[in-house]
């Protein structure tokens, strides 16, 4: 068996490609395709099950009606980001016209960047959007930093905004840096200021007593995915072993429960080399 300091040193000399491959595995693992359930991070469009499986042969029929459904899926994420891109623009609009954010607008905020994240992470992560790939990369840096320029300045320092929506939008801000991380893997500044935003979450949900809530099991489990991508998986292990003892667990949707125990199993794994 592999000592820590064995899957520590491996962990961190895989930078670059390798690296980025690293992090495409782990998102697929620790975010399996699921129907009808709220995943660690929030509900993933399938994106990853656009490719359809190849074999050897086909035939001609089968390979062209592959290459017409490629193309409509293409389309369609095309159009879902235009869409969603969109729905920003008149969001940055109606922002620049307010000077006060309501919980209404913070509603929108976090569904708008959310969903447009969303759509971006898995357009970089898998094809068949790999020509715009680069371009997919910048605006999701820029798309992340714009979305946190907005919580840190207009909604985390005024004192009428609910704890509940300021807890959620700090675990979105630590999510998306790690989002940054995974992209730019030799960007060690995006990994520090990660690990910062998730202890500046972690701090506010304690300090306001929301360790009760779901959002911070979903803070917790995301900040173990980032821990394993650091390359301690010992340590994203024991923290999805205290989320699964706390009896709070039952009273949420099953599928936490469950994205819990497959989080230690994959950890346990891991650990063991």
């Amino acid at each position: 068996m592999d000592s820590f300091q064995q899957i520590r040193s491996r962990a961190f000399s895989a930078r670059s490609a390798d690296l980025h491959y690293l992090f495409k595995k782990v998102f697929d693992r620790l975010y399996p395709v699921t129907e009808n359930v709220e995943l660690m991070d929030k509900q993933e469009i399938d994106l990853r099950n656009l490719d359809s499986e190849k074999t050897e042969d086909r035939g001609e029929h089968s390979q062209a009606s592959e290459a017409s459904a490629a193309d409509r899926r293409r389309r369609r994420i095309l159009t879902q980001l235009k869409t969603a891109e969109d729905e920003r623009r008149e969001l940055n609009y109606s922002l620049f016209q307010v000077a006060i954010i309501t919980e209404q607008e913070t509603k929108k905020i976090k569904s708008i960047y959310d969903k447009l994240v969303t759509l971006l992470r898995s357009a970089i992560l898998h094809p068949p959007l790999e020509d715009k790939k680069e371009t997919y990369k910048a605006k999701l840096e820029a798309y992340c930093e714009e979305f946190i320029d907005i919580v840190d300045t207009r909604v985390i320092p005024h004192f009428w905004v609910a704890v509940q929506i300021k807890g959620t939008l700090l675990r979105l801000k630590a999510d998306y840096l790690r989002y940054l991380f995974e992209i730019n893997p030799k960007n060690g500044s995006y990994q520090v200021r990660a690990h910062n935003a998730y202890t500046e979450a972690k701090t506010f949900f304690i300090a306001h007593r929301l360790t009760k809530s779901l959002e911070w099991y979903r803070l917790r489990l995301n900040y173990a995915a980032l821990l394993y991508l650091d390359g301690f998986p010992t340590a994203a292990m024991f923290i999805c072993q205290q989320l699964l003892r706390s009896s709070k667990l039952k009273s949420f949707d099953a599928a936490i429960e469950q994205r819990v125990r497959r989080n230690v199993e994959f950890f346990k794994r891991a650990c063991l080399g």
